[in-house]
């Protein structure tokens, strides 16, 4: 075979045909295992490949397996500003994991009602999957999602059960720690929550209004402080 340049420069197909004497069409079906090729040619291919430590790209493997090897993270811009120490946790995991499969993740910011983001990135074929990090009532990104056929998943809980997610207990959490307070004879307890589109949000109430039915006590609905979307809107909630 003939040896590498003495640059030692990574080789791509071309180089490897030129090098055989067959056509990247050739090479090409030798690397990806799919194509009509003599068993021969093909491991003529993989020796030399195997010889000069050729790597297809990331790109060259997209375009044989029509992948992008992209993830979409959806993210809403309401925490655009990455505070929330969950989120960041989030991020992290995804990440890791992500680049495990030797996959890179595209942060998509999104309104509340939005879905062009996700769309233009569906149009142009830079994601193989998604990721919802939010799950909103109505959410309009799942009817596009499922539409489009791609897979993803969402953190929280989706009004539509057929989709696959992952989530905490948040109404059992917030129930068992409204009760602990009730128990303790304390008779004001005031909640503070966002948006009560996020069914987060939705189920967090729901959490607390059983909590009060449980222990036979009436909530006083003036201490629930709701939609505080704002830094502004929740001190004033605590003032």
């Amino acid at each position: 075979m003939p040896p590498l340049p003495k640059n030692d420069k990574p080789i791509d197909i071309t180089q490897i045909a030129q090098a055989l004497g067959v056509s990247k069409t050739t090479v090409s079906r030798a690397i990806s295992g799919n194509g009509r090729i003599s068993a021969a040619t093909r491991q003529r291919v993989l020796d030399y490949v195997k010889e000069h430590n050729y790597t297809p790209s990331m790109m060259a493997r997209g375009l044989v397996k029509r992948c992008s090897y992209n993830i979409s993270l959806v993210i809403s811009t309401q925490f655009s500003d990455f505070e929330l120490p969950f989120l960041r946790k989030v991020m992290r995991s995804v990440y890791q994991v992500a680049g495990d499969s030797d996959y890179d993740v595209l942060l998509t910011l999104v309104d509340e009602n939005e879905t062009r983001p996700v769309e233009r990135l569906l149009d142009n074929r830079k994601i193989d999957g998604l990721i919802l990090t939010r799950t909103l009532e109505r959410d309009p990104l799942i009817p596009l999602l499922k539409a489009r056929k791609v897979p993803f998943v969402a953190i929280g809980q989706p009004e539509d059960d057929q989709v696959l997610s992952v989530d905490h207990d948040q109404v059992g959490g917030c129930r068992e720690m409204t009760s602990l307070l009730l128990m303790k004879g304390m008779k004001h307890i005031a909640l503070l929550g966002g948006s009560m589109l996020y069914t987060v949000n939705q189920s967090r109430l729901e959490g607390f209004r059983q909590a009060y039915v449980k222990m036979g006590q009436k909530i006083d609905e003036n201490l629930l402080f709701l939609e505080l979307e704002s830094d502004d809107l929740r001190m004033e909630a605590v003032q």
